[in-house]
């Protein structure tokens, strides 16, 4: 598929929410966007899972696409906003999660640094009024 074909794929799902025009992007997009967000992440499993994330934001959400420009580096520019978001979740992960792997076994130090260093900002975040927490919780997703 040419450039030229996958931004008119890009176009028509914008326009007529066609999901099989998403399917195709995907097929055709996906493999670039795989490589950038393993870039970005340095993790393999959380780059496929923000790809993922990504085309499913899209077809539940749907995305405001200027069609005159092409669609690859619009994607980009979406795929970096939810790699920040997924490293922001990671980071506000709760204690026990898959943050502190086994990796943590071997600088016991470390490890326990980081977990003090989550529990204080989830202490933090906890004794927020309400309607903070939730503005927290908003920009964290």
């Amino acid at each position: 598929m040419s450039r030229r074909d996958l931004d008119a794929c890009f176009a028509r799902f914008c326009r007529d929410r066609d999901p099989r025009a998403l399917a195709a992007v995907f097929e055709r997009a996906a493999p670039a966007l795989l490589r950038r967000a393993r870039r970005m992440l340095r993790d393999r499993g959380a780059a496929e899972d923000v790809v993922q994330e990504l085309f499913v934001s899209l077809l539940r959400n749907g995305t405001s696409y200027d069609e005159r420009r092409p669609c690859l580096p619009f994607l980009v520019g979406s795929l970096r906003r939810h790699a920040v978001r997924w490293q922001r979740r990671r980071a506000l992960a709760p204690l026990g999660d898959a943050e502190f792997s086994s990796a943590d076994h071997s600088d016991p130090a470390g490890g326990a640094a980081r977990r003090e260093a989550f529990a204080a900002i989830h202490a933090a975040i906890a004794g927020l009024p309400a309607s903070c927490r939730q503005a927290v919780a908003d920009y964290l997703e």
